[in-house]
This record gives structure tokens, C-alpha cells and sequence, in this order.
């Protein structure tokens, strides 16, 4: 029986997957806790966020985190506690506003609670100048009657959709098991905002 927490991933030629599979499998093999096991778990909750949008940024970053109920449940304790304890009232906790002093109270408290919660957090960066990292100009052949809903799609969500879908595929072939449900949200439903 195979008890490590990443299985190896089949990817096909030299691909940044293929870089990725082969890097988690040593990291792995050395440490054999830095990465979540969340195959005992029913389920495994996927947020993602995206940064980097506007045309002034260099890059554009993709940023997931794969976790489990079990853990999503305590973290949500930790979280309620640290706003009932800081915060006087609904604010957000924002990185940009952190000249707040309840914000600034909180920061830490957070990232603790946070670096507690059983999970992987994954982020990569793709710089804006590589317009496409698909071969072609778009991920899929939109001549492709199957494809017909994509062609009304501006190209750079197009892009940015298959990205995202390729990255959490990867993740989830590499951490899941068999028969597990999987559910997505964006990083708002976890936000330190929620009351």
C-alpha cells in the first residue's frame, strides 16, 4: 500500500507539470510531512484567486489552495475567534490596508492560523508577456465543432480559464483518491471578512 501524500502524476513530455510532478515526488521522498495527505478525506475543497490582471503588472499569478473539510472546519474556528477578539467591526482583512491598526493586530494571528491549516498552497507566476503557454494561438482547436460556446470568448479569459483548469487538474491527479467528491470556491468564501 502506498501511504505517501503525492502520487506520481503520468505527464507527457518535458512540460512544467512534468518539472513540477518530478520536484514533488523528491521533496517528498525527503520530507516526508511537507505535503498534506488529504486522501482520507471525503471531500477536498479547491479556492483559487488570481492577481495580476492589469496591463501595468509583469506577471499574472495563479494561486490555489487544496484542503480538506475536516481542516477548513477548524481553521473557520481559529478565524471567527481572532475577529470576535480584533475586530470592532465587519471589515476585511486587506494586505493593502494594512496601515489599519486592527488590520495590523490581526495579521499575524491570521498567518498563524493559517499556517496551521492542514492544506497545500500552491501559486504560481506566468510572466505577461507569454500571451499564450499553449501551443497555437489558443488552448483548444476552436474549428472544433464541440467547441463552438468557447469562440465567443475573449482569448485571454479563454487562457486563463485552461490554465486554471490544467494546474488544479494536476494538483488533484497528484493528492486525491479514487471516489472523492471535490469542491470548488474562490478565495472569498474563506476571506477573513465573513462574520
Amino acid at each position: 500500500m502506498d501511504f505517501s501524500n503525492w502520487k506520481s502524476v503520468p505527464v507527457h513530455g518535458e512540460t512544467v507539470f512534468d518539472y513540477l510532478n518530478q520536484n514533488l515526488l523528491k521533496l517528498q521522498e525527503g520530507h516526508n510531512d511537507s505535503l498534506p495527505n488529504l486522501r482520507s478525506s471525503p471531500s477536498i475543497l479547491v479556492g483559487s484567486d488570481y492577481s495580476g490582471k492589469y496591463s501595468k503588472t509583469s506577471y499574472l499569478v495563479y494561486s490555489f489552495l487544496l484542503t480538506s473539510i475536516n481542516a477548513l472546519s477548524a481553521w473557520e474556528s481559529k478565524r471567527l475567534e481572532i475577529r470576535r477578539r480584533v475586530f470592532t467591526d465587519s471589515r476585511r482583512m486587506s494586505f493593502k490596508r494594512l496601515s489599519d491598526n486592527q488590520r495590523q493586530e490581526a495579521l499575524l494571528p491570521l498567518l498563524e492560523a493559517a499556517n496551521d491549516l492542514d492544506g497545500l498552497s500552491f501559486s504560481i507566476a506566468i510572466n505577461n508577456k507569454c500571451a499564450n503557454p499553449f501551443p497555437g494561438d489558443y488552448p483548444l482547436d476552436l474549428s472544433n465543432p464541440d467547441f463552438e460556446a468557447f469562440k465567443k470568448w475573449k482569448k485571454k479569459v479563454l487562457v486563463k480559464a485552461f490554465v486554471t483548469i490544467h494546474f488544479i487538474g494536476f494538483l488533484l491527479a497528484g493528492l486525491s483518491a479514487e471516489g472523492q467528491d471535490v469542491q470548488f470556491t474562490s478565495f472569498a468564501m474563506w476571506n477573513f471578512s465573513m462574520r
